[in-house]
């Protein structure tokens, strides 16, 4: 009986190292959230953008804005141009060893109008700092991205 209740106990301890994710289903699970981001935002603008964010989450503008209302509040005037459109695509994803994090990388296109009315196009390359959430929910934690050197028109 005692050795039974040792190996009961071993395999209780043990199970967190055997549970360990699955890195190929996480970064499909990236990727696949990553797409519906941005499918999100299509649709639904600054809303879609921020309902991914977790409340904690940072965004890097010209200054690191910190928290989902202050990010809110600081991408509001260029969300409600109607002209502002902002669309990307993950390159690749790149899965933690816990499965609970992970970031996804890719490229993104921007398109609008200037003061003058002239559109533009400018493209980059982003980041993005993915955690799961208590629900089991993927939220980004961080966002950033540079543009690419040349605007194209």
């Amino acid at each position: 009986m005692r050795a039974f209740l040792c190996s009961v106990v071993l395999c209780v301890l043990a199970l967190p190292l055997v549970a360990q994710s699955d890195p190929a289903a996480v970064k499909q699970a990236l990727l696949k959230v990553d797409k519906d981001f941005n499918a999100a935002t299509q649709e639904h603008r600054l809303d879609g953008w921020m309902q991914y964010f977790d409340e904690d989450s940072v965004s890097q503008q010209a200054k690191p804005v910190v928290g989902k209302e202050a990010i809110r509040a600081a991408l509001k005037e260029q969300w409600d141009n109607p002209e502002f459109h902002l669309t990307w695509s993950p390159d690749e994803a790149y899965p933690m060893p816990n499965g609970k994090m992970g970031f996804t990388r890719g490229h993104w296109v921007l398109t609008s109008k200037d003061e003058k009315g002239n559109p533009y196009k400018l493209t980059g390359q982003y980041l993005t700092v993915w955690k799961q959430n208590k629900q089991g929910e993927w939220k980004v934690i961080w966002d950033g991205g540079a543009a690419d050197l040349r605007p194209s028109k």
